[in-house]
């Protein structure tokens, strides 16, 4: 649903239905990190040596992608593929694109 690029050139494409974020490195596809913390990934970001995420929210429906629980914005560490979640970024309901604005 949204895509990035890294400082080395890799693509990252969410797909909020499958909790999965996929890694493009040339014209290989394959899964980067399937995980339900990342509750529907819709937006992300390559900042550095981390994505940031936007999250739909937990338990989505796909008949009207209402959610039973609000998303938020997390860390995927792109080398432990850890997942963090922002503090002070979290119980948002249907979190779309995301930007960075500033430094911080």
């Amino acid at each position: 649903n949204d895509m990035t690029q890294d400082s080395a050139g890799k693509v990252y494409v969410s797909d909020m239905l499958a909790d999965t974020i996929y890694r493009i490195d040339g014209d290989k596809p394959e899964p980067f990190i399937k995980d339900a913390l990342l509750a529907s990934p819709n937006g992300v970001f390559a900042d550095g040596d981390r994505l940031i995420v936007a999250s739909w929210g937990k338990g989505i429906n796909r008949k009207n992608f209402s959610t039973a629980e609000p998303g938020g914005l997390l860390s995927v560490d792109l080398a432990t593929r850890k997942i963090t979640p922002l503090p002070g970024a979290q119980s948002f309901a249907d979190l779309d694109g995301v930007v960075a604005i500033g430094d911080t």
